[in-house]
């Protein structure tokens, strides 16, 4: 588990990801049981046209943020990001433009249902991240918001958060959040919780010089 703390700063997916575990979009598994035909295809043309070394971005009205990249030679990649939300919304597109993948990313997490077509716009492949998770991002955005006063649906109030299975001591799905502490500027709160139960195993301050193990000092008031 200690990797997902040291991913706490990440905000990305590799391409390897993208296009292996290519999705996790929030949809109904009983829609995704059906021969679902999606056809989208990726500007070539225009892209080409508007790029600066492989990538373009917009900005749109409202703070929303387009960024497509070249990624040669599998394709391209588009990602929209909403200003100071936490999601970003990831499509795969092959080197003819058509769309193969979508994924949503929730800060440094792949979350909900990931789907991957075929080049006719087909489903091929569907797996489902939230499984092990019996308590959603929702039900954590809500719980954060009632007893902690922070509202993790806006990217600004929290540093990040992961999320993973600890197999050897918890045994179990967690998730843990980072974020500053107004009156002590060196340290950042560490929450660790249960991710079927929603309960608070352990909060620590911990300091950005001497960081420690939130899972380690909590195995370590267990010992006690």
């Amino acid at each position: 588990m200690e990797n997902y703390e040291g991913q706490r700063y990440m905000r990305f997916i590799s391409l390897l990801s993208v296009f292996v575990l290519i999705g996790m979009v929030p949809i109904a598994k009983s829609d995704i049981s059906k021969e679902v035909i999606y056809k989208e295809h990726f500007n070539v043309e225009k892209f080409n046209r508007l790029q600066k070394n492989g990538v373009w971005i917009q900005t749109l009205p409202d703070g929303t943020t387009l960024q497509q990249r070249k990624n040669t030679p599998q394709g391209f990649i588009e990602e929209k990001i909403t200003k100071n939300s936490p999601y970003i919304y990831r499509k795969a597109f092959d080197a003819n433009g058509n769309l193969i993948g979508v994924s949503t990313e929730f800060y440094s997490f792949p979350v909900g249902v990931s789907i991957l077509y075929d080049s006719q716009g087909k489903v091929v492949r569907e797996d489902n991240h939230d499984n092990d998770f019996n308590f959603s991002v929702e039900n954590l955005a809500d719980k954060m918001n009632k007893e902690f006063g922070i509202n993790i649906m806006n990217s600004n109030n929290v540093i990040n958060i992961v999320r993973g299975i600890e197999s050897e001591h918890i045994k179990g799905p967690i998730y843990i959040i980072y974020v500053h502490i107004k009156d002590k500027p060196s340290y950042i709160r560490n929450y660790l919780i249960n991710g079927r139960t929603g309960s608070i195993l352990f909060v620590l301050d911990n300091s950005e010089e001497e960081p420690k193990s939130v899972i380690n000092e909590y195995l370590n008031t267990r010992k006690n």
